[in-house]
């Protein structure tokens, strides 16, 4: 009996082999199933159960994240429990309500699970990932941490608690992760007397966010700051502030990156930073564009900034001219949202070592065919959400260094085959999503670049198709037996073949017509010729050699003045012979 169970016992091992070695649908895998990641949204709890069991034990990161318009719908499934080598999870958007108690993945260093419903925590929801080291837990409906909350995760480095309905935090909330780095809690409605307590206990601490919680001047000058002196990276975004909080970042020896937007400072006196190591100022979001003197070239005095961050400021337009004395540190500027209509000369002309620059959500409808030199040296260049319709074919040699390139949520309909060459040959990534991409020609342009260059990206939107009406929204990359264009120029002017062919056709019967054309005003020239050479015989004009009457009456030349005689009788006729 036993050896009668063996073929089917080898049969199902052979399936479940089988299994193990696809990648699970709907998601996309490394060729090693090693990286698994299912981006489409959709998944309800059965969906999530059977990628789960379809994964083979190998797997190291598991990402699944929903678009926003379609979340996915499932709980904590125990089963991951058997992926014993798994170091990632990402479980983003996907309405999960609660963590499983009986978690238990040695392995695991980064756990993702931001924008889900989870609401409360318990002392020992993380004690089965001893080895955990990154925690997201932002955008949740949390608003209770008890004491102890992350007590069993002693390697923790990394806390996102951003964006939750909590209002208080124990003192004690740290004792177990000691050696924390990164703390966020943007969105918080704490006060600093509950902040401060626990920066006491963070002395590695070197990423601090307090972004909108609603802290004003007055609070942030409050914060203990010295207690984290290892502090390298500060975001005080969206607190109302009206001034830069100078003496503050002054006692961070060690700060690099300081986060000012979202606030209402409409002014940057000279020497904000001085005395800084300041590498990173991010100032968008406030009231710089308005007033006249709201930067002067002391401003970023005695400072290196390399990373500079001007988005959403009014700025209607913008002189370089302003950044003259971190002209040969700055290597990034942001200039979005503002209402700038052209990448003009002005921009960055005097920033010499630029090398990164963001123009999206402008008022930018048409690119130069001829770029100003100044531009030539970029190798990031992000255009996104403006009202860019054509990318000129000059493109390719105004910019020969890009490497990365934003051309998403525009009105790129498609783009030259010699410039997907170059961005296929030269770059490294370009976006180009949300655009109304037109498909009839399957196999070249954007589709071109799409399978050449496929990448698996983290929120990131497929490239779909606007036209023809059959293809709307589906992926460009995945569209197959279409190429209605490419007859003979149509890939080069995004023409159907319809198009080509009456195009064609209409060239013919016009070079048929002007054929005629030029035939009949031949004949008629050649006609005329003929006419003016032909002897003419109108009585008035020619002479004839031989006088009229001579013509019609012979006889009258000859008896001209005389009565012409009257002729004899005619002849009897003749008889024949015998009769009388």
């Amino acid at each position: 009996m036993t050896f009668r169970m063996f073929p089917l016992f080898y049969l199902v091992a052979l399936m479940t082999s089988s299994y193990a070695d696809k990648c699970p649908q709907p998601c996309e895998c490394d060729h090693d199933l090693t990286f698994v990641y299912c981006y489409g949204g959709g998944l309800n709890t059965t969906h999530f159960y059977r990628i789960i069991q379809l994964l083979p034990s190998n797997v190291i990161e598991l990402h699944i994240q929903a678009p926003e318009d379609k979340p996915n719908h499932f709980k904590w499934n125990d089963n991951l429990n058997r992926l014993t080598k798994l170091e990632r999870i990402s479980f983003i958007n996907c309405n999960i309500p609660a963590i499983s108690q009986r978690v238990r993945i040695k392995s695991l260093k980064s756990l993702n699970l931001q924008h889900n419903y989870i609401d409360s925590l318990q002392m020992d929801s993380f004690n089965g990932l001893p080895n955990l080291e990154h925690l997201d837990l932002s955008y949740n409906h949390i608003s209770v941490v008890p004491s102890g909350s992350f007590i069993y995760l002693r390697s923790l480095k990394s806390l996102s608690l951003s964006h939750n309905y909590i209002k208080e935090l124990p003192s004690n909330l740290f004792y177990g992760p000691q050696r924390l780095q990164q703390l966020q809690f943007d969105g918080l409605k704490i006060s600093v007397d509950q902040l401060n307590p626990l920066l006491d206990n963070l002395p590695y601490l070197e990423r601090l966010e307090i972004n909108h919680c609603n802290l004003g001047d007055s609070a942030i000058s409050g914060v203990w700051l010295h207690k984290v002196p290892k502090l390298s990276r500060l975001g005080i975004g969206g607190n109302n502030l009206t001034v830069i909080p100078s003496h503050k970042l002054r006692e961070l020896p060690h700060l690099q990156t300081v986060d000012l937007s979202n606030n209402k400072i409409r002014k940057i006196p000279p020497c904000s930073f001085c005395s800084c190591n300041i590498t990173t100022i991010f100032l968008g979001h406030n009231l710089l564009g308005i007033d006249e003197n709201s930067l002067t070239i002391e401003s970023f005095a005695d400072v290196n900034v390399e990373k500079l961050e001007l988005s959403f400021n009014f700025f209607d337009n913008f002189n370089s001219k302003l950044l003259w004395k971190a002209k040969h540190s700055i290597r990034s500027l942001d200039l979005s949202g503002n209402t700038l209509t052209r990448p003009r000369k002005t921009l960055i002309q005097d920033l010499p070592n630029l090398s990164s620059l963001h123009l999206a959500s402008n008022h930018m409808e048409e690119l130069p065919n001829t770029w100003p030199i100044e531009y030539s040296s970029l190798a990031f260049l992000n255009l996104s959400s403006n009202h860019i319709k054509v990318i000129p074919s000059t493109f390719v040699d105004s910019l020969p260094f890009l490497k990365i390139l934003d051309i998403s949520q525009n009105e790129i309909r498609y783009i030259d085959d010699h410039i997907i060459d170059f961005l296929t040959e030269t770059t490294e990534r370009v976006y180009m999503y949300r655009n109304p991409w037109d498909c009839r020609c399957a196999h070249g342009g954007v589709q071109k670049y799409l399978k050449h260059r496929k990448q698996i990206l983290p929120f990131s939107e497929p490239v779909t198709c606007e036209t023809p009406f059959e293809l709307k929204g589906i992926p460009v990359r995945k569209v197959s037996k279409i190429n209605e264009c490419n007859l003979i120029f149509g890939g080069s002017y995004q023409l159907s073949q319809m198009s080509e062919l009456g195009i064609l056709l209409s060239a013919v019967i016009g070079l048929a017509t002007l054929i005629s054309g030029f035939m009949f005003v031949a004949m008629a020239i050649r006609r005329r010729k003929y006419r003016l050479k032909k002897p003419n015989y109108n009585h008035s004009e020619v002479r004839s050699p031989f006088p009229m009457d001579t013509i019609t009456s012979p006889l009258k030349t000859r008896f001209k003045d005389e009565e012409i005689p009257d002729l004899p009788p005619p002849l009897q006729p003749l008889t024949t012979f015998g009769h009388v």
